[in-house]
């Protein structure tokens, strides 16, 4: 098995859990350690963590930015400015997973947690990859289990860190429990998610580089990398489309009857063939390269001493809130339920746009969200009946307002 360069621990793991884990925090980790740690056995001495039997041993969570952070570090004219915005994806990932541990990082107490649940410490290790390869699934064992193996052959600049949240909560009195993983729905991982992105565009502005949100406002885009270099390292999406297209006109069908599932399966097809071409030929960053002067792309820097040191705006709050709210009505509208953790999301992608002065800005936001939608809807709950009744089926934290309209 081949680790990635940049392994690190959480910062400032706590030594309640580090001594737990049996991990030695004067050096940085070392397979043979994680690969106990992986299997839910110290990594001192390979003994279990804990007397009850973890079906589950850690939770892999990604963290990645838009495509053109990734180029502005890959083709980063020096290595000062790579080292820049890799610190501030680094501090962000740090960021946004602190904000999920505060989710999942409550020991339950009693079966099936009825005697409440208290907080406690956790620990995760981080893998930073620079690209992402095409992956083959096999199977193995009597068992046929299913692992994912990298194929050989180019891969494309794709900034992400994998990481691994162990399966463990050590609380203040020495218990240790494992994962609320009945916190993890879907909107809290989009809510980490959105938590990185606004805290990368903070950060990456403080550092004097320009940001701007994407047009579908989940992340922070540097508009000084050129969009066609965006594309061509976005997973060749153009060339696997066009890939796929010709191989159905060669078989006999339409590519234009064809339904967006069959399509799909067309098109990961063609990113197998495609990414295996490569097999046996130049460095990454070497092809890289060439196919950037395909396109006549010579990047130069994204750094603008100006931005860095212009204040935030006053009242970036408040806009982010009317961002918010808009954008919030706009899914109640569309017939989607919302819960605070939702509306927290929509908080975080205003933030965006706005910037913000620290992470708890995403809180407010989310909080005068809470207040203004949840008036609207006590207001219709106490006159509608039928209102009523579909609320204790979506359960308390839900934000049903869009059926007034069938009212």
């Amino acid at each position: 098995m081949r680790w990635r360069q940049a392994v690190r621990w959480r910062p400032s793991l706590p030594d309640d859990v580090g001594r737990t884990l049996g991990i030695d925090l004067t050096r940085p980790p070392r397979e043979d350690d994680l690969l106990k740690l992986f299997s839910a056995r110290r990594a001192d001495n390979g003994h279990s963590w804990s007397r009850v039997r973890r079906k589950i041993s850690a939770i892999d969570f990604i963290t990645q930015p838009h495509k053109s952070v990734t180029l502005a570090a890959e083709f980063a004219p020096t290595a000062a400015e790579a080292a820049t915005i890799w610190s501030c994806i680094d501090e962000a990932n740090d960021s946004a997973m602190l904000r999920l541990v505060a989710e999942l990082g409550w020991a339950r107490r009693g079966q099936g947690g009825r005697g409440g649940a208290v907080s406690g410490s956790t620990a995760w290790v981080s893998f930073r990859h620079y690209v992402a390869h095409p992956t083959l699934v096999l199977r193995y064992g009597e068992a046929d289990t299913r692992i994912s193996v990298e194929a050989p052959g180019q891969g494309d600049p794709h900034a992400h860190i994998h990481n691994v949240l162990f399966n463990i909560v050590v609380t203040a009195d020495g218990r240790v429990g494992s994962l609320d993983t009945q916190r993890l729905t879907r909107a809290v991982l989009h809510l980490c998610g959105a938590h990185f992105q606004a805290e990368l565009a903070r950060l990456l502005r403080a550092a004097g580089i320009r940001v701007v949100c994407h047009p579908n406002g989940t992340a922070a885009v540097l508009p000084a990398v050129d969009s066609r270099a965006v594309e061509l390292f976005s997973s060749r999406n153009a060339i696997l489309g066009q890939v796929a297209k010709e191989y159905v006109e060669r078989i006999g069908f339409k590519w234009d009857t064809l339904d967006a599932a069959a399509r799909g399966r067309f098109e990961r097809g063609a990113a197998k063939l495609t990414r295996l071409r490569g097999i046996g030929g130049k460095p990454s960053k070497q092809y890289w390269i060439e196919q950037a002067e395909m396109i006549g792309w010579r990047h130069t820097s994204v750094l603008e001493k100006c931005v860095g040191s212009e204040a935030l705006e006053t009242g970036h709050v408040e806009r982010a809130y009317n961002i918010a709210v808009q954008q919030v009505a706009r899914e109640l509208a569309s017939g989607n339920v919302l819960d605070k953790d939702w509306l927290k999301v929509y908080a975080a992608r205003a933030l965006i746009v706005t910037g913000m002065s620290e992470a708890l800005d995403i809180d407010r936001v989310g909080e005068r969200l809470t207040e203004r939608f949840s008036a609207a809807e006590r207001a219709l709950e106490a006159i509608t009946p039928s209102f009523r009744q579909r609320r204790r089926r979506h359960g308390p934290k839900s934000l049903l307002l869009h059926e007034a309209a069938d009212e």
